[in-house]
């Protein structure tokens, strides 16, 4: 196999004929000795090649690359690789197609057999400290995940696996310098009407330190008009009427709109 630098699709075929199609975007030698590795280990995730592994051994398979095309796309690769899996119908895969673990049904036991699999493999294969992926396999990622939309169901999923997690950036410090950077980042992202909404509602009840108090005081100042916290408090929690509050604070209708919608003073 000298083509050390190619990606693309490949497949894993056993000597009866049977088979695994995958795809990498890395090179096609190095994806050839994780499998080999993690097999030999018997912590792969796919346990029907590990049950094939184990029982004909890895002289009775044979690693051949299917297509070279680069695949720093996420929709060329499902494509390519469904392409494949239609044409070979490979036994050895989870799932019926690429891109979706969609009609993959396993077993109670299954699920806790692959979880202390890769447990064990991540035990065994720590990423050295300060570890960063390869500009070329970190590009590939950004731009294959570009544009994908998660179901309610999946953010539901993610959430409730993230509940009582404690978060590794909980009490990381910024710099003025990182801090400048997000912050120019963001700079002129409009926000959505129901994400102010949402920030009003988490925010609310909350007790913030006078210092806190202080900084958005001084963040806000030439961008809210006359009023102060208490104020825009006073005028989301009032019930009188717009041209009242108008009169009252001495700010344009437009902006009591704004601070009762969320769309100003949200975080209140």
């Amino acid at each position: 196999m000298n083509e050390e630098h190619l990606t693309g699709i490949y497949g894993i075929f056993l000597s009866d004929g049977r088979c695994y199609v995958g795809s990498t975007a890395q090179a096609f030698k190095k994806r050839w000795n994780e499998h080999r590795q993690r097999l030999n280990k018997g912590n792969h995730p796919n346990i029907h090649l590990i049950r094939a592994w184990q029982k004909y051994g890895s002289e009775a398979f044979e690693f051949k690359i299917l297509e070279t095309c680069n695949i720093d796309k996420e929709e060329i690769r499902i494509l390519k690789e469904n392409f494949w899996i239609g044409k070979l119908k490979p036994e050895f895969n989870m799932a019926p197609v690429a891109g979706s673990v969609k009609g993959i049904k396993r077993r109670e036991e299954t699920k806790k057999l692959l979880s202390e699999l890769n447990l064990q493999h991540w035990k065994e294969n720590p990423r050295p400290t300060g570890y960063t992926r390869p500009k070329k396999i970190a590009d590939a990622i950004s731009k294959g995940r570009k544009g994908i939309k998660f179901t309610t169901e999946h953010i539901d999923n993610l959430s409730q696996s993230l509940k009582g997690r404690k978060s590794p950036r909980k009490g990381v410090i910024l710099s003025d310098e990182t801090k400048n950077k997000i912050s120019k980042g963001r700079s002129g992202i409009p926000r959505k009407l129901e994400d102010s909404l949402k920030a009003a509602e988490s925010n609310r009840g909350r007790k913030r330190t006078n210092e806190q108090k202080e900084q958005i005081s001084q963040a806000l100042k030439g961008k809210g008009g006359k009023i102060d916290e208490t104020q825009a408090r006073e005028i989301k929690s009032s019930t009188e009427k717009t041209s009242v509050l108008v009169e009252k604070y001495g700010v344009s209708r437009s902006q009591i709109n704004h601070i009762r919608s969320g769309r100003s003073w949200g975080h209140i």
